[in-house]
């Protein structure tokens, strides 16, 4: 009579079997450390191949909007209309000046935080676990531009966030708003390079935003849409 070759000495089904035994066969906490000794790393490898899966598969399939340009405010409250000037407005702005542009493109200003600083321009304790969330927000080079209100400008460009504006602009313009911009040291050479551009006497400020203090326009080192940073700062700016 034939063998069995589905059930042969060293068959898959049978080393199952074998393992299922043993185990049942053991205390809870022999089970545990069988399982951290011959299992964990093959579990753990697992579960990672699966998340990066799944989240490889959402971003492919499932996440249709191509950002055209994002970000956030800090200490910044805006209307519904200022949200609706940039998301939707600077959209179809930015399409109407562009070609082969997915329809499902779109510009992002997110929600913003809002921090309490002292006078050495430094956040209150009490505001700890807010800005380790901002550090961690603006190292993660998703966002492109920052909006900020005039007291939190000075402790984010000191941690050198803020992009060299004369990337994105010529030197005529950083010469005919030399009263607007603000410079911070690069930390590189140690000069002080244009970093940011005051725009509150802008549409969206003016009409848009109820902050009263001045607000300004920085743009992120690093970020992921840096081709579109000069077309944006453009809308901003048009009277």
């Amino acid at each position: 009579m034939a063998e069995d070759s589905n059930w042969g000495e060293d068959t898959l089904k049978q080393k199952i079997l074998k393992e299922y035994y043993k185990v049942k066969e053991m205390s809870p906490k022999e089970k545990f450390n069988y399982y951290m000794s011959y299992y964990f790393v093959l579990t753990l490898v697992i579960v990672t191949v699966t998340v990066c899966t799944v989240l490889i598969v959402k971003k492919v399939f499932f996440d249709k909007n191509e950002k055209i340009i994002a970000g956030t405010s800090l200490n910044v409250e805006f209307k519904n209309e200022g949200y609706d000037y940039i998301n939707e407005g600077f959209t179809e702005y930015f399409k109407n000046n562009n070609e082969n542009v997915s329809k499902d493109a779109k510009a992002s200003l997110g929600n913003g935080v809002m921090m309490k600083f002292n006078d050495n321009n430094e956040p209150l304790d009490s505001e700890y676990q807010d800005v380790m969330s901002f550090n961690t927000l603006l190292m993660g080079g998703e966002e492109d531009y920052i909006l900020v209100g005039e007291d939190a400008i000075q402790y984010f460009g000191n941690q050198k966030y803020y992009k060299d504006l004369s990337e994105i602009v010529d030197a005529e313009f950083i010469e005919e708003n030399k009263d607007k911009i603000v410079y911070f040291d690069s930390g590189e050479t140690g000069n002080a390079i244009p970093s940011g551009i005051n725009i509150t006497d802008t549409e969206l400020v003016r009409d848009m935003v109820y902050t009263k203090e001045d607000i300004y326009l920085f743009f992120i080192e690093g970020s992921s849409h840096e081709k579109n940073d000069k077309m944006f700062l453009d809308y901003i700016l048009k009277q």
